[in-house]
């Protein structure tokens, strides 16, 4: 089966710079709430996209050298259009040389390990270049029951292509566990659910979440690959 990723390049077209994201505000309510605006910290996200997350954080530490990474040179030449004060770099964060060890203070990584058919090689290259002290923050899919899910799809119209996409796939949460308890660099790590607090209404790219309502008042996020998307932000203290 051959695979390909070609979805991200939704995000030329569209920002959330003036609007963050409700997960956004999420990520930086769990990772940097309690840092200082005043504080010089050394921050990447990589699969940084066009920067929407960095302009976020820039407005909360605006003293931090903040960096972003994307395998996509279009959506890096944006970022750096738009948001001057972030070093862009091109690179793959499956590159164990990409960066050096103990070099951030904080690094994220935000619906990119969903990818990857497996997830120790950048799991274990942000521990890598995280430093002792710091924090990794991996937020995505993660399946709360015991099974590793891997998922590709291709839309209809393509029934005769043998090319799939990539990017939906959710590994459970105890075998991210048992990954973290071998790394002898991880000194804590924690699990925080995303409950979303707003509608999102169904589109015509059916790959685009949408949600619905549960009877408790709740909302679940679907698409339509037809799976419910159990996202969490997996917080990594070393």
């Amino acid at each position: 089966m051959r695979t390909q990723r070609t979805h991200d390049k939704i995000y030329l077209n569209e920002s959330s710079y003036n609007e963050p994201k409700r997960l956004h505000k999420f990520i930086c309510q769990v990772s940097i709430e309690k840092v200082d605006e005043n504080e010089k910290l050394n921050l990447c996200d990589f699969g940084c996209g066009a920067g929407d997350f960095l302009y976020y954080v820039r407005s909360r530490l605006p003293k931090s050298n903040l960096m972003g990474i994307d395998v996509l040179p279009e959506l890096i030449d944006k970022g750096c259009t738009n948001l001057p004060s972030v070093n862009f770099q091109l690179g793959n964060v499956l590159d164990s040389t990409l960066r050096s060890s103990n070099e951030f203070d904080k690094v994220f990584l935000t619906g990119v390990h969903m990818i990857f058919d497996e997830f120790e090689t950048c799991f274990s290259n942000l521990i890598d270049w995280t430093k002792p002290g710091g924090s990794v923050c991996i937020t995505g899919m993660f399946n709360p029951y015991p099974v590793d899910v891997i998922i590709k799809y291709k839309h209809s119209v393509d029934y005769d292509n043998d090319m799939y996409e990539d990017g939906w796939n959710i590994f459970s949460q105890q075998s991210v566990i048992h990954y973290l308890k071998k790394k002898p660099k991880v000194s804590s790590f924690a699990f925080h659910e995303f409950k979303i607090d707003l509608d999102l209404p169904k589109q015509e790219d059916y790959i685009r979440s949408w949600t619905f309502p549960t009877f408790s008042g709740d909302r679940l996020i679907t698409n339509g690959l037809c799976i419910l998307q159990p996202i969490y932000l997996l917080e990594i203290k070393l």
